[in-house]
């Protein structure tokens, strides 16, 4: 690096300067961007990594890189302005004929549209892109696309992005780069003409004003939606000049420093990192694929890099040394690495690890100020909580004075702790704890949504924009340094952190009344820790459609499901609520003196009621399966309860319950040591897990019910008896292969099914509405010939056990039945919803019926009618209404018996004297037509007629073919089950000759 290159750089005017200047230093074969992968294949493959001191171990699966160098880079450049003038052709807005956005301190100036819409999850792609719009000065703004549809859609329709760019199509434009440097390899000379030259217009670098905006960022909101934050080019050059450059700060200023980003391309700190590889001189930037990430093996890569430089968080770098072996990996003779960790607390034993093996340091920033504010070295033997965040470092800091305590919280609710609640700060706020405020160039240009109060300022005697954090703290001496430290104490808004992301409750409160519009009276939002100490979100809900309070008790799990089913279109899986308190309509929640909510005694009461679940599980006992059945289930079970803290059921969500990607390759091989008895044999020496058990499977298939299926399915085709053998000279230990419980669905059902069944069952009909609409549920419970099973449409109609019930029972049915519900499906064993309508409800039967009179005639396995079921439930109203559709009392079942006889068995005087009156009325019916008959002066009419009497015998013979049990009349019955009963006789003998048997008389 030459002499003048720091104060080019450091003292850009702009920074297109500052990249301009970067270039300029840079060879045009320098590598500017590295991808880095593991690949299994033969070692002599390897690719050596360029200002690398790692060597590829022979016996370690080779490590490629994908190199992007100034060349390639500035071709890529080209190609991606291509397309997107045929992106703004296509839309018919060009990109480049634009005027500025919104400057500092003019937030109504602001374009609500950006140039570029990213949606990738790879950071490397993300980042190219990235750099190619800061040279050109595009805005573009980053969209998850694994966003729920609802989110992505309302976010792509606030931002209007006029060209959008994934992953395969970032893959192509790249490709097409190194394809054209390869072709011109041979004399060199780049593919643009001037590349490499002092000129400023002959390289791919536009100038823009600083006042444009660079980028938008969504963050979560209070405000009931996410927030869009505005970046300007100028807060970039804030950053690279006061933090990147900064000897406080990163101090990346040697030439050979290389740079490993670890962050997500949905956090701000991945745009940082990037800026080291566009705006350093001879810097690189390294990063491996998501995928290597998840499974483990980002720990080797790094090691093999042997970086100078890492950003990242304390949960990914936990993870990289519990799961990765990372300071087994690191070369003891090279220099420490630089390694800042944000965005979370950091636990005693990562700095115990960590703390006299590299720099460690912890860094503090807000989205709302460009990336990091400050930076605190974490020296050997330093206490977790004696951990600050130190001096601003380009950014001053402030701390505004708390007027009361009640400010802290912003209402009298606490937040929740271990022993059950945190009291926060309201008992312990001091004079020196404020709110901290943040000044200087970093701070962004605003939201895009307009907000009242807004957190963002201008001091008019200093000429410095500002912003509220939100945050509590205070800034203290240390005594080593003439400077003041940060140190944070908590927050004054309910806003959280989970799985290192900003979340405010506001937004999941806002966002779950809108998606359950409805089906809701009151709706609030909590924090509560669960049991494995974590904090989560938790919701408690009054459904408007749910009048029994017991039933929606025993169907709880399911319901809860179903809920986060539903909300999960709406929000990321880290942000759907893990707790519910469910209350049946006409409950109402607590509240405080004021009258606000009582989101504290929420939080006590989620704590108490996960406890007294985790309690009843731990003491429930498997009746009716043997230990070798249940022995998968029972395991992966223990294993998700453990590592989650939550009972498990078979509907019960991986990411729901607080998991995350991280999480995913630590219960996963969990599962895998718990099914190997703690064996690591099928593990290689990066971690990697055998296919079955490798994180992916976990995140793809997250329901429990789902995930052990898949199991089993994978164990069928791994196992050595299997037709599949493993591919790529990857070896696979087979687990043994069990038998299937019955706790574990089928392979025709998914865990959907099964939540859907318990939300019908709790007489949620707006709820199940919903789920269908939203195409989340089978309305038939994936009911086919090849696969009888009890239908939602069963469960409706069984979920009427009473007349106070049968009204909402109805609903659900009406519900079910619009969506399609198929009135022929039936169990194993026959049953129809009709059969089960005519033991229940008359209501219920007679829609039914209205809706498909053909299954009237219809019989179950035993060969049994409508009017069997009605007669023996005893449900006269049902056995009229079955007499109207020409139902017959005389048809029989597999053990000869009628629906008489299965009412005198019960002893349903009710529905024999409504036989009576059906018989009597069909016996002068039928009297009157036999005459008619008999005056037939041909004879054609008459019939020969069995003489009453005669056909006991012949039921007898019958009953002996098909059953064990002996034949009986109904007289034999009423006799032997109702000796004293007098009126059931009468009936039996009127009744008798109707089916067929003689009457006492006779």
């Amino acid at each position: 690096m030459s002499s003048n290159t720091p104060e080019c750089v450091g003292d850009g005017s702009t920074l297109s300067a500052c990249i301009l200047a970067a270039l300029e230093e840079r060879n045009d074969d320098e590598v500017m961007f590295g991808l880095l992968r593991h690949r299994h294949c033969e070692p002599s493959k390897a690719a050596v990594l360029q200002g690398s001191s790692g060597a590829v171990d022979d016996r370690e699966a080779a490590i490629t890189v994908e190199r992007v160098t100034k060349r390639v880079w500035c071709t890529l450049v080209e190609l991606l302005k291509r397309q997107l003038v045929i992106s703004s052709r296509d839309e018919c807005s060009p990109v480049f004929a634009r005027g500025a956005h919104g400057t500092l301190g003019d937030e109504l100036g602001m374009e609500d549209e950006c140039d570029v819409g990213i949606y990738s999850q790879e950071t490397f792609y993300t980042c190219l892109v990235e750099s190619v719009c800061l040279c050109m000065g595009w805005t573009f703004c980053l969209f998850r696309p694994d966003d729920p549809p609802l989110r992505l859609q309302r976010l792509e329709q606030c931002r209007r992005p006029r060209c959008r760019l994934r992953t395969e199509d970032i893959q192509l434009l790249l490709h097409a780069a190194l394809s054209a440097e390869e072709n011109s390899a041979s004399n060199r000379e780049p593919r643009m003409a001037g590349v490499g030259t002092e000129a400023l217009t002959r390289l791919p670098v536009a100038r823009i004003d600083d006042r444009r905006v660079a980028y938008y960022m969504y963050t979560s909101g209070s405000t009931g939606d996410p927030k869009c934050v505005v970046a300007s080019r100028g807060n970039l050059r804030a950053y690279l000049q006061h933090f990147i450059l900064d000897k406080d700060g990163l101090g990346v200023r040697d030439a050979s420093c290389r740079f490993f980003c670890l962050s997500s391309p949905f956090f701000d700190p991945s745009i940082g990192d990037m800026l080291v590889g566009l705006c350093t001189p001879h810097s690189v930037f390294y990063t491996c694929t998501r995928e290597d990430l998840l499974n483990g093996q980002a720990a080797p890569l790094l090691a093999f890099v042997q970086p100078t430089h890492v950003v990242s968080t304390p949960a990914v770098w936990s993870s990289l040394t519990t799961t990765g072996h990372l300071l087994s990996l690191l070369s003891p003779s090279t220099a420490p690495i630089k390694v800042f960790l944000g965005g979370e607390r950091m636990s005693q034993e990562l700095i115990s690890a960590w703390a006299d093996r590299a720099e460690l340091y912890n860094i503090y920033g807000v989205t709302e100020a460009t990336i990091y504010q400050s930076v605190w070295r974490i020296f050997p033997g330093t206490r977790a909580e004696h951990v600050k965040c130190g001096p601003g470092v380009g950014t001053k800091i402030r701390v505004q004075r708390l007027n009361t305590a009640s400010d802290v919280l912003g209402d009298t609710d606490a937040f929740a702790r271990e022993d059950g609640l945190r009291q926060g700060l309201g008992d312990s706020a001091g004079d020196d704890y404020g709110e901290v405020v943040l000044y200087g160039d970093q701070v962004c240009c605003g939201y895009t949504e307009d907000i009242t109060p807004s957190p963002f300022g201008f001091d008019a005697a200093t000429g410095e924009r500002f912003f509220r954090t939100g945050d509590i703290g205070r800034l203290v001496s240390t005594g080593e340094r003439d400077v003041l430290d940060l140190e944070l104490c908590g927050r004054q808004d309910w806003e959280m952190k989970l799985n290192g992301q900003r979340v405010a409750l506001e937004e999941v409160e806002g966002t779950v009344q809108r998606a359950l519009a409805g089906l809701f009276s009151e709706c609030a939002c909590f924090p509560v820790q669960s049991a494995s100490g974590a904090i989560a979100i938790g919701a408690a809900v009054v459904l408007t459609d749910a009048v029994n309070d017991g039933l929606l008790r025993d169907h709880r799990e399911g319901v809860t499901a179903a809920l986060q089913e539903l909300l999960a279109l709406h929000l990321p899986s880290f942000m759907v609520p893990r707790r519910w308190l469910l209350f049946a309509n006409g409950s109402s929640l607590p509240q405080t003196p004021t009258g606000k909510v009582n989101r504290t005694q929420l939080a006590v009461e989620a704590v108490q009621e996960q406890r007294a679940e985790l309690d009843i599980q731990l003491s429930e006992k498997h009746d009716g399966y043997t230990g070798e059945e249940d022995e998968l289930y029972r395991v992966v079970q223990s294993v998700w309860k453990r590592m989650l803290g939550v009972p498990v059921r078979c509907d019960t969500h991986y990411l729901h319950s607080g998991g995350d990607s991280l999480g995913a390759l630590k219960l996963s091989r969990a599962v895998y040591l718990e099914l190997h008895a703690g064996s690591d044999a099928g593990i290689d020496e990066h971690g990697r897990l055998p296919p079955p058990f490798q994180p992916c499977v976990l995140l793809q298939h997250p329901r429990f019910g789902d995930y052990v299926q898949t199991l089993r399915e994978a164990q069928i085709q791994f196992s050595p008896n299997g037709a599949s053998k493993p591919g790529n000279g990857e070896t696979v230990t087979a687990f043994p292969l069990f038998w299937k419980s019955s706790q574990v669905l089928s392979p025709e059902e998914t865990a959907a099914d099964f939540l859907f069944r318990e939300v019908v069952a709790a007489q949620c009909a707006g709820l199940a509405n919903h789920l269908l609409h939203h195409g989340l549920a089978d309305v038939n419970g994936h009911n086919s010939r090849k696969h009888r099973c009890i239908t939602p449409l069963h469960v409706a109609v069984a979920s009427c056990c009473s007349l106070n019930e049968e009204s909402t029972a109805l609903r659900v049915v009406e519900v079910l039945l619009q969506h399609g519900a198929k009135l022929t499906a039936v169990t194993p064993d026959g049953v129809t919803a009709a059969h089960l309508a005519a033991s229940r409800s008359v209501a219920i039967l007679r829609r039914l019926l209205d809706h498909d009179q053909t299954v009237v005639h219809c019989r179950d396995a035993r060969e049994e009618s409508l009017l069997h079921f009605a007669a023996r439930s005893g449900n006269a109203e049902t056995i009229g209404l079955l007499h109207h559709y020409g139902l017959k009392v005389d048809t029989r079942d597999r053990w000869q018996r009628t629906p008489v006889h299965w009412a005198v068995l019960n002893g349903h005087t009710a529905v024999l004297e409504e036989m009576v009156l059906h018989y009597i009325s069909s016996a002068t019916t039928t009297s009157a037509t036999a005459a008619t008959k008999d005056h037939d002066p041909s004879g054609v009419g008459a019939k020969r007629r069995r003489c009453p009497g005669n056909e006991t015998a012949r039921f007898k013979r019958l009953a002996r073919k098909k059953t064990h049990l002996a034949y009986e009349t109904v007289h034999q019955i009423a006799r032997r089950l109702h000796p004293t009963n007098d009126r059931i006789k009468r009936l039996c003998d009127i009744l008798a000759p109707s089916v067929g048997e003689a009457s006492v008389t006779e």
